[in-house]
């Protein structure tokens, strides 16, 4: 995209590709999460740390998002 001269990156980032819905969105960013923590939900770098939520929430939102969160782990 365009790039303001001042080196801040301009507001409008455009991902390519079809819109998905919030909860595929959030499916996705979750697994990307995952594969970056090596499965780890809970403590410091893991994902609940990195995506600042709640672990309990984490771990509710993923099964209601089918992620399987053990083929991410090392």
């Amino acid at each position: 995209g365009h790039r303001a001269t001042s080196g801040i990156p301009s507001v409008v980032e455009v991902e390519e590709g079809p819109i998905v819905t919030l909860d595929e969105a959030m499916k996705r960013h979750i697994e990307r999460a995952l594969a970056h923590t090596g499965g780890k939900i809970e403590g410091k770098g893991g994902v609940a740390d990195l995506l600042d939520i709640n672990p309990h929430t984490l771990r509710a939102r993923m099964r209601k998002l089918n992620v399987d969160w053990n083929k991410y782990r090392a």
